[in-house]
C-alpha cells in the first residue's frame, strides 16, 4: 500500500482590511465662535448646522471628544429640561435638541452677536430636524472636535 501524497500547502493570503473596516471616518466639528456644528465622513461634508454652545459661565468645554451615551429621550436631573436626540461626549455635556422658550434664532444670534452670557449649560443645542438627522447618522464614539 502506498501512502497518499501530502497535501501542498499554499500560503493563504489574508485579504487586507482598513483599520476602520472599510468605513469613512465619520467627524463632528463644533465651531464656538460661528455657533456652527459640521458634521463630515472624510473630507465630504454632511451636515453643517447653526448651534448655541455654552454660556460664558457654563463653557463647552474645547477638545477632541467620542461620542460615548446616546439617548433619543432624555431629561436632565439637574437642569429639569429636555434633551432629545442627546449624545454625550464630555461628562454631562451632550449635542442634543433645543427645547427653549426663546426662539432659537434669537438665542443663537444673542449668544453670536450681543453677549456671550446667554447659551447652554455646556451643551451644544440644535433644532430638533438637526438633532434628529445627526443622533441618526453619528454611531457611538464618533469624534467630536469643539475648538
Amino acid at each position: 500500500m502506498s501512502k497518499p501524497a501530502a497535501a501542498k500547502s499554499s500560503p493563504q493570503k489574508t485579504p487586507s482590511k482598513p483599520a476602520n473596516d472599510g468605513k469613512v471616518k465619520k467627524l463632528i466639528k463644533v465651531n464656538l465662535a460661528l455657533q456652527v456644528l459640521e458634521a463630515y465622513e472624510g473630507e465630504e461634508r454632511i451636515y453643517k448646522f447653526e448651534c448655541v454652545t455654552g454660556d460664558a459661565l457654563n463653557a463647552t468645554r474645547r477638545g477632541k471628544w467620542r461620542i460615548f451615551r446616546k439617548e433619543q429621550d432624555y431629561r436632565s436631573r439637574e437642569y429639569k429640561v429636555d434633551m432629545d436626540y442627546a449624545m454625550f461626549f464630555y461628562q454631562g455635556q451632550a449635542i442634543h435638541q433645543y427645547h427653549g422658550m426663546m426662539n432659537f434664532g434669537l438665542m443663537r444670534n444673542t449668544r453670536k452677536y450681543v453677549t456671550d452670557m446667554v447659551g447652554s449649560a455646556g451643551c451644544v443645542r440644535l433644532r430638533e430636524a438637526d438633532a434628529r438627522a445627526l443622533f441618526l447618522w453619528a454611531p457611538y464614539q464618533t469624534e467630536v472636535h469643539v475648538a
